[in-house]
């Protein structure tokens, strides 16, 4: 089913190339440097928890009145140096526990009187090993975002842990975890969809931000049909500006390509 949904792909790919996305990159590139798979897998591991990328905690309210990212620096500085530590050493734990019970641990998914619990427990190592392989072969490093189609079996190890704790003596504590986190998450929550850089406009980004957009060569209708322009504008008809290869650019008839133009680099100035 699934090979057959990508045939209307394969198509269209065989009757123009340009359609394939393009970079350079050696396949395999993971095997030879290990740095790719080292990364997917602390993607997988920071899932779970609370250790929030770079972006996630450059908050800034001050265009609502609030406290701006110099006042906010030292207490980002402290939840990033306490409390994003202690998740991952619990989500690498929880990782562990799913992997310690060597015997029968690829056969038991698989054993009609096995569990769903034992079931989901498969379905997880799998998918990790699936995703260390396919991190191994990828051409290129690895970002978080190709993490993301397997994030939900990232959380499963945490949830299959907790489950298991629940019914232990330990119950008491897990359920104060519980609801620690989601404390914690009913703060944070907010506070990324008003203060978060992917979410607002403006200055500061934070040095090495990945939503800063540059000054375009054109202006583009998607740009109005979805709103941008009266949210949060972009600088168009820059002669010197940028171009994203999968929109047509004003003016100039559009074929698909193979190449990007790279994508200029700007350092935010806080």
């Amino acid at each position: 089913m699934v090979a057959g949904s990508l045939a209307p792909w394969a198509l269209a790919v065989a009757a123009e190339p340009g359609f394939l996305p393009a970079g350079e990159g050696l396949p395999g590139y993971g095997l030879v440097t290990v740095h790719p798979v080292l990364k997917g897998f602390a993607h997988w591991l920071r899932f779970p928890g609370l250790a929030l990328g770079h972006a996630m905690t450059c908050l800034d309210f001050s265009r609502f009145g609030g406290p701006g990212l110099d006042r906010l620096s030292p207490f980002l500085a402290g939840f990033k140096g306490v409390v994003l530590p202690l998740t991952l050493i619990l989500s690498g734990w929880c990782n562990w526990r799913l992997w310690r019970r060597r015997r029968r641990t690829w056969r038991a998914p698989i054993d009609p009187r096995a569990s769903h619990r034992a079931w989901l427990g498969g379905y997880v190592r799998w998918t990790l090993v699936a995703s260390l392989a396919t991190f191994a072969l990828s051409p290129t490093s690895i970002s978080h975002w190709y993490v993301f189609p397997v994030l939900h079996a990232a959380i499963l190890p945490v949830v299959l842990a907790g489950g298991a704790l629940l019914r232990s003596r330990r119950a008491r504590a897990v359920r104060g975890t519980a609801w620690a986190y989601a404390l914690i998450m009913l703060v944070l929550a907010p506070a990324f969809a008003f203060g978060a850089p992917p979410y607002r406009c403006g200055e500061p980004r934070c040095k090495g931000n990945v939503y800063l957009m540059p000054a375009l060569r054109s202006d583009h209708p998607m740009f109005e049909r979805l709103g941008i322009q009266r949210t949060c504008p972009l600088t168009v008809n820059d002669p010197d500006g940028w171009w994203p290869a999968a929109l047509a650019e004003e003016g100039v008839p559009w074929t698909p390509s193979t190449y990007q133009e790279p994508y200029p680099e700007k350092q935010s100035e806080h």
